[in-house]
């Protein structure tokens, strides 16, 4: 639609829509963008931008990713080549605006944070990708001060 109807009233309707399903498929990057678009296209529809406005938040998770610090953009490039990954781990709940309101506090704090949906339902909030357990624990124990709770690490394919 967004190709052969550029200038279509329903774009923004359609995007959101669109933004919806890559979420469920897990690729936030595609939802991401067309949720924006649907934020950009929803005009004065109060309603409709309460629903898009809904889901903008995960998206501030995948920005902090695309611009994480110094610290934690050093420890995420030095991943072995088909060696397994190290995180942390900091949440594992159904519910998502409890997630997405840890995301913007990791941001917030300067830590790359993404969420992982299990087959089980539940969303999984993880912060970095570092090549040895050594770099992951000192995260987490960074995370313990900052955050409280009980992050632990886990590996990753």
């Amino acid at each position: 639609m967004r190709r052969d109807y550029p200038d279509s009233p329903l774009r923004a309707r359609a995007g959101f829509w669109g933004g919806r399903a890559y979420f469920d498929l897990k690729d936030d990057a595609h939802g991401c963008t067309l949720i924006q678009d649907a934020l950009d296209g929803a005009r004065d529809d109060v309603e409709f931008k309460n629903q898009v406005a809904f889901y903008a938040p995960r998206c501030a998770g995948l920005a902090a990713a695309n611009t994480a610090p110094a610290d934690t953009a050093r420890s995420t490039t030095a991943t072995p080549a088909g060696g397994a990954t190290y995180a942390v781990q900091v949440l594992a709940v159904k519910s998502a605006p409890q997630v997405d309101d840890l995301l913007s506090r990791l941001k917030v704090m300067g830590f790359d944070a993404r969420v992982v949906r299990d087959t089980s339902g539940l969303f999984k909030v993880r912060v970095g990708r570092y090549a040895t357990r050594e770099e992951a624990q000192r995260a987490q124990r960074r995370l313990k001060t900052r955050l409280g709770g009980q992050p632990f690490v886990v590996e990753e394919p």
